[in-house]
């Protein structure tokens, strides 16, 4: 019995299904444009309280600012991996203005660096 497919009452639990960054401002973005919450709920299939828990966080999801690659902001995800994730494309940018060629290796072990050195601060 994996806790992760069933819950409490031994019930099999249906997915957990994310919304993307990009749906997350489209919904937001077509509800100030008049589009009724039932509408975006059956457009997106999701439950209309999951579009006005959407709405009502609006503010909060303008303010973020994930980089390019991020599709999907997770509870998990704190202001020190966005510092970090910063940190890197910095550093990446710099290699690639002076020539050099920055493999996925090497960015893994640059990232690895930056957060033992993030984590060291924190301490």
């Amino acid at each position: 019995m994996d806790p992760k497919v069933k819950d409490k009452t031994g019930e099999k639990k249906k997915p957990k299904k994310m919304i993307s960054m990009e749906a997350n401002y489209k919904i937001i973005a077509n509800h100030e444009r008049g589009v009724p919450i039932i509408d975006l709920a059956n457009e997106y299939g999701r439950n209309p309280s999951t579009i006005s828990t959407i709405i009502k966080q609006k503010e909060a999801i303008k303010k973020l600012q994930p980089s390019r690659c991020i599709t999907i902001i997770s509870k998990l995800r704190t202001n020190i991996h966005d510092e970090m994730e910063q940190l890197l494309l910095l550093w990446i940018k710099g290699k690639q203005l002076v020539g050099d060629s920055v493999s996925e290796a090497i960015s893994c072990e640059k990232a690895g660096a930056i957060s033992k050195s993030k984590s060291s601060s924190m301490i």
